[in-house]
């Protein structure tokens, strides 16, 4: 069972991953704004141009976390912001929605504080984190 977190008002995801046999949950806030999620746990929970509008990302990790069944897959598709350019002048901090960012070393930050794992990452935009019974806490 998988989670298309953030979907938006086309979740072309459900429909590739439903033709693959998946069986997926949508949520956006906007736009499929019921909490499907409640009391569930997923081996699956996506997240595309998501994390870059959060305006608490903290919470939203620590929920992702707690939807997922153990060994579950959190991945994250984001543009990372990895070159020393200057942020200010960088083309994906000038979309007024875009209020959080990450690089790499975030993403090992949520690795170090967060029962998850990095199973991949491609340090430009997408980030697949395991969830681990490594407790943190």
């Amino acid at each position: 069972m998988a989670l298309d977190f953030g979907c938006g008002p086309g979740p072309v995801l459900k429909v590739l991953l439903n033709r693959l046999g998946i069986d997926v949950d949508i949520y956006d806030p906007f736009f499929f704004p019921e909490k499907v999620f409640v009391d569930k746990q997923y081996d699956l929970i996506t997240c595309t141009e998501v994390f870059e509008h959060l305006k608490n990302p903290l919470e939203v990790l620590t929920l992702l976390e707690s939807l997922l069944r153990e060994n579950g897959a959190l991945a994250i598709n984001t543009l990372f912001h990895t070159t020393n350019d200057n942020f200010n002048q960088w083309w994906y901090r000038k979309d007024t929605t875009h209020i959080c960012f990450y690089s790499p070393k975030t993403f090992k930050w949520i690795e170090n504080n967060f029962n998850l794992a990095i199973d991949f990452m491609d340090n430009h935009s997408i980030c697949v984190l395991r969830k681990t019974n490594n407790s943190k806490f």
